[in-house]
């Protein structure tokens, strides 16, 4: 199946003169009939579950199903799944699915970037029944993962490179651990220790905090980090539950007791140039009775595009 990535370049008007994109970052709309969407939905869902402890079960996907009709109405939204399969038959989405096809290959699949709006994709798939359609979306399920994923990220990074720096937290970041972050104007110091450092923000709350550590502790990463907390951090416990890895991130959950209030934390160990020693970067975010998957995703993004400097000394 040959795949296919489309830029639309506009000759007239530029991407810079495209509207900004609708949605959540991590919101992806599926056009697709009421009778296609009885046959297809439960492989949709499984492909698009991926659920992290918060510590309710949150999904990194936000999946919202929307009848053709309402094309125009969300037609700017920054990530669109289309699905037509030819029977039963329905109108409605076959000439929408058509219109985005009718140019391609038949039975190609592609993604079009930036069509309606800025930092957009449209992954358009069509098939002839549902038994035809989980062949396919099976064998191309990872390549249509990783075109949401990678927009996804792209947007998240993008809603955080617009945001003002706080120009006095990154300069501590570069003296003390010689690391450049983007790191927003909202942001306030919490701690700043010798080889501690930690800052925050509300509301929602969440927090960041860098230390080095020796490598050695690489392989007995959760026992470092919660002798750094409890060190650090006064009232402040690690659960013992839904401690895993996904292999960028580990991930836990906390209870602070004078509040009574918890959520969910990541470690990142940011490999720098010495070869003794990585930096722990530990995100946490405090949002009690609502979604904090959100939030968690952004902390990880500015982790993520933090990159290091060079030490002159």
């Amino acid at each position: 199946m040959q795949k296919k990535i489309i830029l639309i370049l506009l000759l007239v008007f530029s991407c810079t003169r495209l509207p900004s994109s609708n949605g959540d970052n991590n919101e992806i709309i599926i056009f697709c009939s009421d009778e296609d969407k009885n046959l297809v939905k439960f492989k949709i869902d499984d492909t698009f579950s991926n659920y992290i402890n918060t510590p309710i079960e949150e999904n990194v996907y936000d999946l919202s199903w929307i009848n053709p009709i309402d094309f125009k109405k969300y037609k700017f939204h920054k990530n669109i799944l289309i699905i037509s399969l030819i029977q039963p038959e329905d109108s409605t989405i076959d000439l929408l699915y058509k219109k985005f096809t009718k140019q391609y290959e038949n039975n190609s699949l592609f993604s079009l970037y930036n069509l309606f709006s800025k930092n957009q994709v449209i992954i358009p798939i069509g098939s002839h029944n549902s038994i035809t359609f989980l062949d396919f979306f099976e064998t191309n399920q990872n390549w249509i993962v990783d075109e949401f994923n990678n927009n996804i990220d792209l947007n998240f990074k993008n809603s955080l490179l617009e945001k003002a720096k706080n120009d006095s937290i990154i300069s501590i970041l570069n003296n003390k651990f010689y690391l450049d972050a983007h790191i927003d104007i909202d942001y306030q110091v919490l701690d700043n220790k010798d080889n501690f450092f930690r800052i925050g923000r509300g509301t929602p709350y969440r927090w960041l905090l860098f230390s080095k550590i020796d490598k050695t502790y690489r392989n007995n990463i959760w026992t470092k980090f919660e002798e750094i907390i409890n060190e650090n951090i006064e009232g402040l416990d690690i659960s013992n539950y839904y401690k895993s890895n996904d292999g960028e991130f580990f991930r836990g959950l906390y209870e602070h007791h004078e509040s009574e209030t918890g959520g969910p934390l990541f470690i990142y160990l940011f490999d720098n140039n010495n070869n003794n020693e990585v930096i722990l970067i530990s995100g946490f975010v405090n949002n009690p009775g609502k979604k904090k998957y959100k939030i968690l995703k952004e902390l990880e993004t500015i982790t993520k595009n933090i990159k290091e400097i060079k030490n002159e000394i």
